[in-house]
């Protein structure tokens, strides 16, 4: 917004005074229109807008202050002023940086780079509807990716891309991703008699819970170090972890042949459904597993569980046999994903895949 003082040095203003002075003032509200900082009004001349810099220190102010709500009204003369400046204003279809040099270069403030680029980078968030952290996470990676030598110009553009040389460079990585069975439901719907199940090979998920250094280490399990195929005894003689339990002494009894070369690793599993919308339409039903080996702390982390697959939700209205399904059938539904997901464990313990 102008002073006066200021707005005189504009050329033709005469002529816009005196036809603003004739025309009906109503068309002043209709919108409200892009406004000069106030603080650019100190200018000495602004007859020529190439030659005023926004200071990159008027940037800086703090993040935590915001400007007063501003209830004023636009003056006749501020009106007819802003239509020139809205002339100005970015189109959406036109590249950011060739647009701010073709406007700043036509009339218009000019930007140093820095700002330039601070603002393609809020633009480009906002039209992504990042959350307001995202900014400074992404200035702070750039900062540190150019230190490191980072050119910014890889060879693969797309994340598709970069994620299959990423796969490619682990071993089994794409074994560790999930996979579609197709079962007959014991109780079919009046729309469909199969599901596609969403499972995970037991095998890779387990191996990456072994050979992960920083899970298998002494602080989080509860083997002895000095003897970690043995069978597990609480130092205090007291129930508490999951292997100080009747259950466990008798399974290792059954199955540890040689106790050499046997350790007995019990699975723990879990599973719970969440919503995931605001109305509770949709939930997500993980099917999880852990190894008990792990100390009870450890496995409060959710980097020490595993998923077996992913549980789909019957809705209760829908009809099998034009018949609302009943509590048991529902649960037999229920169980036969279960069944798919735990199919390649099922082979894991009678040798199939050994």
């Amino acid at each position: 917004m102008f002073e006066s003082s200021a707005i005189s040095t504009f050329p033709h203003y005469s002529s816009l005074k005196q036809q603003v002075s004739n025309d009906p003032p109503p068309h002043i509200f209709k919108k409200q229109r892009l406004k000069f900082n106030p603080a650019c009004s100190q200018a000495p001349n602004f007859g020529n807008f190439d030659s005023f810099n926004v200071s990159e220190e008027s940037m800086n102010d703090d993040h935590d202050s915001s400007p007063p709500e501003d209830d004023s009204v636009l003056s006749d003369q501020e009106s007819s002023v802003d239509d020139n400046v809205h002339d100005n204003v970015w189109e959406e279809d036109e590249p950011f940086f060739t647009n701010v040099h073709s406007h700043a270069t036509s009339g218009y403030t000019s930007f140093t780079t820095s700002q330039k680029c601070v603002t393609a980078l809020m633009l480009l968030l906002d039209s992504l509807e990042c959350p307001d952290y995202a900014f400074e996470e992404i200035l702070n990676w750039a900062r540190n990716a150019y230190v490191a030598g980072f050119d910014f110009n890889p060879k693969c553009k797309q994340r598709l891309g970069n994620l299959k040389w990423m796969y490619k460079s682990i071993h089994n990585a794409f074994q560790m991703l999930p996979s579609l069975k197709a079962i007959d439901l014991p109780e079919p719907l009046c729309h469909a008699t199969t599901m596609d199940v969403i499972y995970y090979d037991f095998v890779p998920q387990i191996l990456s819970l072994l050979q992960n250094k920083e899970l298998m280490s002494g602080a989080n399990l509860v083997l002895d170090p000095t003897n970690p195929l043995a069978m597990f005894v609480p130092d205090d003689g007291r129930l508490g972890e999951a292997l100080s339990g009747s259950v466990y002494r008798k399974m290792y009894d059954e199955l540890v042949d040689d106790p050499s070369k046997q350790l007995l690793c019990p699975l723990i599993c879990y599973t719970d459904a969440t919503q995931i919308d605001t109305l509770s339409r949709f939930s997500i039903e993980p099917f999880l597993f852990t190894i008990a080996i792990l100390s009870q702390p450890t496995r409060c982390k959710a980097s020490a569980w595993r998923p077996f697959g992913y549980v789909q939700h019957i809705q209760s209205n829908l009809h099998s046999n034009n018949s609302i399904l009943s509590g048991a059938a529902k649960a037999r539904n229920y169980h036969a994903q279960l069944s798919a997901m735990l199919e390649s464990l099922k082979k894991v313990q009678t040798g199939e895949d050994p």
